[in-house]
């Protein structure tokens, strides 16, 4: 061991109780800790000389401080919560102005009377609709406005007559009949039409 090593050491050089525990090569400082947990630092490129308060040293959080954070985030945000609703309210009035949000909810389909509301399913077609309701595609086109055969597609809502009745949705065949009471009986005269037996059966 070299002769005046002993006296180049932390113990002849600093105050009783003061340890070096670290150093800090950006600024070339030594940074030194108290017998109370206080951290100090020398200057600047020098081993030993004047120390200074640093104040840097890593104090644990405690519990209540922990807790005291958390509740002053959750304040925080209680306080930004009636400007994002304002700003919710503000953007859905300007969509429901503009008409943005028209397509995003259809209104209910609304038959008229006799007619309900039929979901295309796949597979079908205007022509196998109508067929299985006694009526013409004519007709089916009639009571849905805007109905484009050729565009239908699956889980489409159509009107269509309701099952058992389909007399509205029957084609007008022009037949005019002419009533006279004969000896207390109705006798029926009918033009001569030609008229279509329509034949009406459960699937």
């Amino acid at each position: 061991m070299p002769r005046y090593s002993q006296l180049d050491s932390d113990e002849e050089h600093l105050p009783e109780g003061m340890q070096r525990v670290g150093y800090d090569a950006d600024s070339q400082t030594y940074t030194y800790r108290d017998q109370e947990g206080s951290f100090w630092e020398g200057e600047p490129g020098a081993r030993y000389g004047v120390l200074r308060p640093s104040g840097s040293g890593y104090q644990p959080m405690t519990v209540t401080a922990e807790q005291e954070m958390r509740r002053a985030d959750k304040a925080a945000w209680r306080y930004m919560l009636p400007f994002f609703l304002l700003v919710m309210v503000v953007l859905f009035t300007l969509f429901k102005y503009l008409g943005f949000g028209s397509g995003m909810f259809p209104a209910p389909l609304s038959c008229q009377e006799g007619f309900m509301s039929y979901v295309v399913k796949s597979g079908d077609s205007c022509w196998q609709i109508a067929h299985d309701r006694g009526m013409e595609v004519a007709d089916l086109v009639k009571s849905n406005e805007g109905l484009n055969c050729d565009l239908l597609k699956a889980g489409k809502e159509i009107c269509v007559p309701v099952e058992g009745d389909s007399r509205p949705a029957l084609t007008k065949l022009g037949k005019v009949v002419m009533s006279r009471k004969t000896e207390g009986r109705t006798a029926t005269k009918s033009r001569p039409f030609i008229l279509k037996t329509i034949e009406f059966t459960d699937d």
